[in-house]
């Protein structure tokens, strides 16, 4: 599960070469947003997950 993070974090980071066109410039077509803009979402939800379950890890969920 660790390496699945670990690539969601690292994979966005290659679609910043110009020559390279993927999921990023679709979007950027379909939306009008930047296509750097997708990146750093992907990026930061990547990154925001490793460290949610890094802060959490071995803690119990509280009981209602």
């Amino acid at each position: 599960g660790i390496f699945v993070l670990l690539q969601a974090i690292r994979s966005p980071l290659h679609l910043l070469h110009p020559e390279l066109s993927g999921d990023s410039q679709t979007l950027a077509g379909l939306t009008l947003i930047p296509s750097i803009v997708w990146i750093g979402i992907w990026f930061f939800w990547g990154l925001f997950a490793l460290l949610y379950l890094w802060r959490h890890q071995g803690t119990e969920p509280q009981k209602i």
